[in-house]
């Protein structure tokens, strides 16, 4: 296993390391048919418990990404590179999008309900920041966790804030920067900008949907969905047109 696998810059969840193992696989680090090290060394690289990478790998052998093989080890399974690489990331991912699906999308109804003008000026000065840090070809993912975080704030609701704080670690792996390429910082500054005014309209509805449309069309870029499939068997802005709009 090559050195340029290092540890796990945050705490986090066995799906993270999921997450960066698609990455390692995809970027060449890790190839159809290499031997990963053992579990105790795997923890101590990615710095995270050795429990956290048996649960990975657990889902991962589940899924025959990974093959144990007696008195040899594991291994990752034969095949293509780039396919064995959306495999891990889709399941790592699937449940978070799933959760996204049903929170966000109201979040944002609600702070398009009762956002303040100081509410949607946070928001312009979050939206100008990931502007100027697409520009320089930066890390947006910080900007992208302060938006979502502003429009928690927006809604007005204590327990909805300290819900999104929770949040911010359990959807970290689908923010991770190895996903941050430039196609997907301009699609999510479009959707940013979309969700905002909205919410200076106070248009609960287009806030939802708008919020939906980006959380869907992340979904179909990190794990390869066509909208049509989607593990999402809720949809909240359908919801919210049946209730004609009252949040």
């Amino acid at each position: 296993m090559p050195d340029a696998l290092g540890k796990i810059k945050r705490r986090t969840l066995h799906e993270q390391v999921m997450v960066q193992l698609a990455a390692y696989i995809r970027g060449g680090k890790l190839k159809p048919g290499d031997q990963l090290p053992p579990e105790r060394e795997l923890a101590e690289r990615m710095q995270v418990s050795r429990p956290t990478i048996r649960e990975a790998l657990r889902i991962m052998q589940l899924q025959s990404l990974i093959v144990s093989r007696p008195g040899s080890g594991t291994f990752i399974a034969e095949g293509n590179a780039q396919s064995l690489a959306q495999a891990v990331t889709q399941i790592a991912l699937q449940d978070i999008f799933e959760a996204r699906m049903l929170l966000d999308p109201w979040m944002a109804a609600l702070a398009a309900s009762r956002a303040t003008p100081a509410d949607v000026e946070k928001l312009k000065s979050i939206l100008h920041q990931q502007e100027e840090q697409m520009r320089r070809g930066g890390d947006c993912a910080p900007s992208d966790i302060a938006f979502h975080s502003a429009i928690a704030e927006a809604t007005q609701n204590r327990a909805l804030i300290r819900l999104a704080r929770v949040l911010i670690e359990i959807f970290a792996p689908s923010r991770d920067t190895f996903f941050q390429t430039r196609e997907r910082a301009k699609m999510s500054f479009s959707f940013h900008k979309r969700i905002l005014e909205s919410i200076e309209a106070h248009s609960p509805v287009k806030a939802q949907r708008a919020m939906s449309e980006h959380i869907k069309s992340v979904d179909q870029e990190l794990l390869g969905t066509d909208g049509s499939e989607s593990s999402h068997a809720f949809h909240p802005d359908q919801a919210a047109e049946a209730a004609g709009g009252n949040i």
